[in-house]
């Protein structure tokens, strides 16, 4: 039954004793998914929804992070299933979105970001903030790492409608990219052409490719009107709620996926869609999955496959099959 409410809200690829393995949350569980086995167990069970998973690497351990409606973020240990460490430094609101950094005493640094509007960069080996970067916006919905130029930077995406760059080992605001019309929900890096950009995507339907060292608009990307975006439009859809690049043999595509059946498929170096995942693009024809929270990717051989979660069914993988002569949108 379908409801407004995520049945998972988060997922993200982790790797377990050497095996690439699916890490996933509602709002009461943590589960870690072994496509190749077939197996699924419960990793921890939490209180109230967690929005944010990310792998974060302490000394020879891998770990999982966790971050939600309780403020906190935790590390788990994915083998055994205990919490390794918690970390509280957020003064309000709710947190949505982890990733991390390299440089930490011991590892990763990790970076989180909420509702209170600000994005923190802590050393889980201390468990000390390093910096906290807030620039008087409004809350904070999605974070990513940014390799760009040689440095590494963060692009945070807020409910203010902008993009901001920021220098991490600074604390210093960078860019501010203005364009989209409305909350921004989703960011991330990937590679075009040589170089990296910054995609993000919100409540204007559209997603917008940025250079994240030039602080420059790179290209925006909405899909045709058809008469399946028309029916997603008039019924006050359309949301882009996550985005996530995938590789296929020969060309990285942008995922989109949001309050829209299935995950839209984007080539960004010519901003042409590729096609659909997940539905077959044909109106009245039943998608395989629904509304889309969450995406990431799994490996397979020369290829990747994308996961994705979200509001109405469990954990899904599906084959990327993208083309540059797709004609739907």
């Amino acid at each position: 039954m379908f409801s407004l409410y995520p049945k998972f809200w988060t997922v993200c690829r982790i790797e377990v004793a050497g095996r690439p393995v699916v890490a996933s949350a509602d709002k009461r569980r943590i589960r870690l998914w072994d496509p190749q086995a077939g197996e699924t167990r419960t990793l921890a069970r939490v209180k109230g929804p967690t929005h944010a998973l990310c792998p974060v690497r302490v000394g020879d351990t891998t770990l999982l992070a966790s971050a939600g409606v309780e403020r906190v973020v935790r590390l788990w240990d994915p083998t055994s299933g205990r919490e390794v460490a918690r970390f509280d430094h957020h003064r309000a609101g709710r947190l949505t979105s982890l990733c991390t950094l390299p440089g930490g005493r011991e590892g990763d640094l990790i970076v989180s970001a909420g509702n209170d509007g600000a994005l923190m960069v802590l050393d889980p080996a201390t468990g000390e903030p390093l910096h906290t970067m807030a620039d008087g916006g409004s809350g904070v919905q999605a974070v990513c790492r940014v390799d760009a130029a040689g440095t590494h930077q963060l692009a945070g995406a807020g409910l203010d409608g902008l993009v901001r760059i920021w220098d991490p080992t600074s604390g210093e605001l960078v860019h501010t990219l203005a364009g989209h019309g409305g909350w921004v929900h989703a960011v991330c890096a990937l590679p075009v052409d040589g170089r990296t950009l910054v995609a993000s995507g919100g409540d204007d339907g559209a997603v917008r490719l940025w250079d994240p060292v030039a602080g420059e608009p790179v290209r925006a990307m909405v899909p045709e009107s058809t008469m399946h975006t028309l029916s997603v439009t008039n019924a006050g859809g359309g949301t882009v709620l996550a985005l996530c690049p995938v590789r296929t043999r020969n060309t990285v595509w942008l995922a989109s996926g949001g309050d829209f059946p299935g995950v839209w498929l984007w080539n960004p170096a010519t901003g042409r869609g590729g096609g659909w995942v997940g539905w077959g693009g044909l109106v009245g024809a039943k998608p395989q999955c629904g509304w889309i929270r969450g995406l990431a990717t799994f490996p397979r051989t020369g290829t990747e496959s994308l996961v994705t979660c979200g509001y109405d069914k469990e954990v899904q993988m599906f084959t990327v099959q993208g083309s540059p002569s797709f004609r739907g949108f």
